[in-house]
């Protein structure tokens, strides 16, 4: 079984990845009720691969596994989609692993095995939540971004345009040059109509 999709339209997209067929069942029957759309893996290699095709919103990766460990498959994952939420599955033995991930940025949380079918759930809605947050953030920051590039543009082509003079009451003051004088700065002299 290297590959098993389940797949819907417009709801989260989650990649889970754990070499233990059983243990992928059990998460996939897991979060199966919670109208996902999983894709389940039980081969590392064809995780990254699925990565570089399509977009995730989470990934489940267990720790240890052979060949490529789950360290190895976050880091991946992180390079090519660095703002999937990304949570460590581990045994009670990889817990220092586990918290070093977290603690480096590398993944958000992890889930211990063997894991309360619940928590887990609750775990994937709130970090998908927390994906959603974060998202809303960093478009407002790109917006802040495109603004402020905009008016470094306006203000070298048009030395002066930002900057805004205010009198004693808080009124903007504007200091408009006379017709003659504004027509020759944007080269428009022709379009001035003689008051003669």
């Amino acid at each position: 079984m290297a590959q098993v999709v389940a797949s819907m339209s417009d709801v989260p997209k989650i990649l889970i990845v754990d070499d233990n067929r059983d243990v992928l069942a059990s998460l996939r029957r897991t979060l199966r009720r919670c109208a996902f759309d999983l894709t389940c893996i039980d081969q590392p290699a064809l995780a990254v691969e699925a990565l570089e095709r399509e977009p995730f919103d989470l990934m489940l990766c267990d720790i240890d596994m052979p060949i490529m460990n789950g360290h190895e498959v976050m880091a991946k994952a992180h390079a090519l989609q660095p703002a999937m939420i990304r949570v460590f599955v581990t045994g009670a033995g990889n817990m220092d692993a586990a918290v070093r991930a977290i603690n480096e940025g590398e993944v958000h949380r992890f889930v211990r095995k063997p894991f309360d079918a619940n928590n887990l759930r609750n775990l994937v809605r709130e970090a998908l939540d927390r994906k959603e947050e974060l998202e809303i953030v960093s478009e407002a920051s790109a917006r802040a971004r495109r603004r402020s590039q905009l008016y470094e543009q306006l203000e070298a082509e048009h030395p002066g345009i930002t900057n805004l003079m205010y009198d004693a009451a808080g009124v903007h003051v504007v200091d408009i040059p006379y017709p003659e004088d504004l027509a020759n700065q944007l080269g428009m002299e022709q379009f001035l109509v003689s008051a003669n």
